[in-house]
């Protein structure tokens, strides 16, 4: 297994909030992206404030003043920047973000991931002409994703679980 070791710039502190919005909301840096701690998604740029008021309706009629200051003072990635983000090969847990059992193509270079074995042997038949009569070439792997659908793009975390 490769060495996942952690930079401290990657979880460094969020812009100057308020602590009571740090109960909700998780800022990574790496990313510039926010994650909601209730339900360890990342949250794209346009939706934070959509998403609070949508699934946590109690903390959104609360805190909704000091909600929209606290976003409006980060400094967020736009959606496109995350959705073209796909780091290469293993890395470490992104803090607050959901860890899922998948599968990864073991095939090099290959970046393919997904939470449904079937969609990754199909990969597997279709771009390498894997045959069912031969070993597989994919794994079982943990796996974690910066956005949630639409924009789903696994990133793989933990290699042969």
């Amino acid at each position: 297994m490769k060495n996942l070791s952690v930079s401290a710039e990657k979880f460094s502190s969020p812009p100057p909030c308020s602590a009571q919005m740090d109960r909700y909301l998780i800022y990574n840096a790496e990313f510039k992206l926010m994650i909601c701690r209730t339900c360890q998604v990342g949250l794209p740029s346009g939706n934070i404030l959509r998403h609070i008021r949508m699934h946590h309706q109690e903390t959104w009629k609360a805190h909704k003043p000091a909600l929209k200051t606290h976003v409006e003072n980060l400094d967020l990635a736009p959606l496109q920047s995350l959705t073209d983000a796909q780091p290469d090969g293993v890395r470490e847990p992104i803090e607050g973000i959901k860890i899922v059992g998948g599968w990864c193509c073991s095939e090099e270079s290959c970046q393919v991931a997904g939470i449904s074995e079937q969609y990754v042997r199909k990969h597997a038949q279709k771009l390498h002409g894997w045959k069912a009569t031969t070993e597989k070439i994919w794994f079982g792997c943990q796996l974690q994703t910066l956005l949630g659908n639409p924009y789903i793009k696994f990133l793989l975390l933990i290699e042969h679980v």
